[in-house]
């Protein structure tokens, strides 16, 4: 790391022109030194931390969440100025401690109150919530021997560096003592006129000796460079051998976000934001708008689990441009108002348009208090059609109490696209842990990231992979997922002491929306033949619920029981389940994973379950009890000589309160209240099978009791291959 003087920030930044006039005003900075070494030009608006756009003579800055940073004169001296006071405060308000810095596991203890000791409340992402024209008390404790000379710097989102105290008299902290500040009512939150929230930093620099803040500090407008503030660093981490008497510091980051006061916390109206509502006949409740703190103070509220690293938050941009966005819109309304958003009557709402959202999808989820819900997605038109509401919870401030309340979050998906591995033939897959190669030769088809930063490399099967004597595994994954987290699960096997490694690891991808489970066997029938034809060896096959049926099909019909050594199957849906035949089971699968953390890609059968509704569902169709495929599943095997290994698990809660809750759940996503449910529940289940399904091949006799093994466990349907008891199963099946 070297000093800010020259441009070498501690860590580079990246920006995003957006129109052909930003581009071609970026050009022009390249004279600029400081600006080419700390700003770098990337495609792709959402990885940018700067956004540009030109309009008229201004130049727009806005930050990664399309706030508006600055508002400044298009020229390439005003860009380059402003640029670089944003690499100063951002590289500042990113300062760690001094590398030769006593070494002391918490040298400083950062508190803020109000005006009575209170801690203030902090935001899931740690950030510190003020209230606008509250008292603020800042204490600060050196829990260091030490006497440091404090440094107090408001670091704003636009560049703005602030010292809460004159700029040239730090504070002087014994070691032990604690110093306070604002107890004279001197520090107050405040907002700009038309603001809902700001988001700043207070960052607290603790030095060995006496520093000089520099005149930039003052301000935007400034003219001064840093330097006799970024001596200390220059001399603490250019030169390779810190002299002993070389200044250092300690540093911490308080991260600040400050709302209007709670009583005008529903009195934001979504006009002030750039977002059109279209009200549907008959509908007589409010929509609001919260931003990211005004919606603490409300709700808490986490994300989606289901969506964890497969989606991103679209914020709704103030049409100030200077105001924060809001993160969640309100509708309040009695039942009747909520009953009048249906599929021929939605409600419609405008989102700005984006690059970024033309290329992907945008989903619409409710939350009504306990659980999401997906209901809606936004058409080609650029509107996010509303098609129903849940009933809704409590009302929230400033709702009349006989209304209720359900609040929708918009969130962006990403890597949507056609999956290559789905052409119906055998693949062989290889898991990289992370921070091991990135690849192997020869493994060209695809790549698939894992949730724990490695990857599943693929490519076509050689005529070298099987040799005989060889221990290969195949796996079927289940319904609208796909083989990536089986082929780390099983890779993981021989480390957790199940099993040895597998010599190879084949997988048999296929589409499970609109093809069917028995077009799909046939496809594994057909792989398995012309992979294995004549090659002198078998497979042990590992399938998972939907992809259990195709290979007990592919198997016992379509002549693949010669290629297969052993078969296990985790959630087999033998007499079908019953959730395929709920009113709307699109919506309830994708309820239920959105509320769940599970080891699969959800952003898939998201898109699937709102953007494929109108479309034949041949896979969900495939699985109802009284299809053609079900009553297949049900006749006994010919000549069966293959053990079959089964695992069923059961979900259902042990308490009381979270059984209902479960219930409701399915019954709302479902929007069902008929007997259909009621069967489903009276019944153990994995929360997609019923135990009496899973269960069908030995309870009902259809396969001879010497070849099966069939296990029953705590375990819900997506953990088959990481809970700890279908772990210990799986050493026991496999040592």
């Amino acid at each position: 790391m070297k000093t800010l003087e020259d441009g070498s920030a501690a860590q580079a930044y990246t920006i995003a022109p957006l129109d052909t006039a930003s581009e071609l005003l970026w050009q022009t900075l390249v004279a600029d030194a400081f600006v080419q070494r700390c700003w770098h030009v990337v495609e792709d608006p959402t990885r940018a931390h700067v956004r540009l756009r030109v309009e008229g003579e201004a130049a727009l800055l806005y930050d990664a969440d399309g706030v508006l940073l600055a508002r400044i004169a298009a020229t390439a001296e005003a860009v380059a100025h402003r640029l670089r006071l944003l690499a100063h405060a951002w590289t500042v308000a990113r300062l760690p401690h001094a590398p030769h810095a006593p070494a002391h596991a918490e040298p400083l203890d950062v508190l803020l109150t109000d005006a009575d000791g209170a801690p203030l409340p902090r935001h899931d992402d740690q950030a510190w919530v003020l209230t606008a024209g509250e008292q603020v008390h800042v204490r600060i404790a050196n829990q260091t021997p030490y006497t440091l000379f404090v440094v107090l710097l408001n670091i704003g989102a636009d560049g703005t560096c602030t010292p809460l105290h004159p700029p040239d008299t730090p504070f002087r902290l014994a070691g032990g003592e604690v110093l306070t500040l604002g107890e004279e009512g001197t520090l107050r939150a405040t907002l700009p006129a038309d603001g809902a929230e700001t988001r700043d930093t207070l960052k607290v620099l603790a030095f060995s000796t006496p520093v000089v803040l520099p005149t930039w500090l003052g301000g935007v407008h400034g003219e001064g460079e840093p330097r006799a503030f970024w001596q200390a660093l220059r001399e603490a981490c250019v030169s390779p051998n810190v002299p002993p008497d070389t200044p250092w510091w300690y540093a911490a980051t308080v991260r600040l976000v400050t709302i209007r006061p709670p009583e005008t916390t529903a009195a934001l109206d979504v006009q002030t934001f750039d977002v059109r509502v279209a009200f549907p006949p008959g509908f007589g409740g409010e929509v609001r708008a919260f931003t990211q703190g005004q919606h603490l103070r409300a709700f808490d509220v986490p994300a989606p689990p289901g969506l964890q690293g497969v989606a991103e938050p679209v914020a709704l941009v103030h049409r100030s441009q200077r105001a924060a966005p809001a993160v969640a819109l309100e509708i309040a309304g009695t039942p009747e108002d909520f009953a009048a958003v249906r599929t021929e009557t939605p409600l419609m709402i405008g989102l700005p348009t984006t690059r970024d959202m033309e290329s992907q999808g945008v989903v619409a989820l409710a939350h009504d208090g306990e659980f999401f819900y997906p209901v809606g997605r936004r058409e080609y038109d650029g509107m996010v059609r509303i098609t129903w509401l849940p009933p809704g919870g409590e009302a929230s401030i400033g709702v009349r109490d006989w209304r209720r309340t359900v609040r929708l979050y918009f969130y962006r998906l990403t890597g949507w696209g056609k999956d290559p591995l789905t052409d119906g033939t055998l693949h062989v897959a290889r898991y990289v842990p992370p921070h091991f190669s990135s690849g192997h030769p020869g493994f060209d088809v695809h790549v698939l990231p894992t949730d724990d930063g490695g990857a599943v490399h693929y490519r076509s099967v050689h005529a070298t992979d099987l040799q005989p004597g060889m221990r290969i595994a195949l796996i079927v994954h289940g319904f609208n997922s796909d083989s990536r987290h089986f082929v780390r699960a099983l890779s993981q096997f021989p480390e957790k002491g199940i099993c040895r490694a597998y010599d190879r690891v084949l997988t048999f991808d296929y589409e499970s929306v609109g093809t069917g489970v028995w077009e799909n066997a046939e496809r594994l029938g057909k792989a398995l033949r012309s992979v294995l034809e004549g090659r002198g060896v078998q497979v042990d096959m590992f399938a998972h619920s939907m992809g259990t049926a195709i290979s007990r099909l592919a198997i016992e019909r379509e002549g693949g029981a010669p290629y297969v050594r052993r078969l296990f199957l985790a959630a087999t849906p033998n007499e079908g389940t019953l959730l395929a035949k709920a009113k709307d089971a699109a919506t309830l699968l994708a309820t239920i994973l959105i509320n769940r953390s599970v080891p699969q890609p959800q952003a898939f059968l998201l898109g699937w379950a709102l953007g494929r509704l109108a479309e034949t569902l041949q896979g969900i169709e495939s699985l109802e009890p009284d299809s053609e495929v079900v009553a297949q599943l049900l006749q006994p095997v010919d000549n069966p000589r293959i053990p079959y290994f089964v695992m069923a698990g059961n979900a259902v809660p042990e308490e009381l309160s979270e059984r209902r809750r479960l219930e409701r759940l399915y019954r709302v996503a479902a929007h069902a209240v008929d007997t259909l449910l009621d069967h489903f529940f009276a019944d153990q289940h994995d929360l997609i099978l019923n135990m009496r399904s899973m269960c069908a091949l030995g309870n009902r006799g259809l396969y001879p009791a010497a070849l099966l093994d069939q296990r029953t466990l705590t375990c819900d349907h997506f953990h088959y291959f990481a809970d700890a008891d279908a772990l210990a199963i799986w050493r026991d099946w496999l040592s």
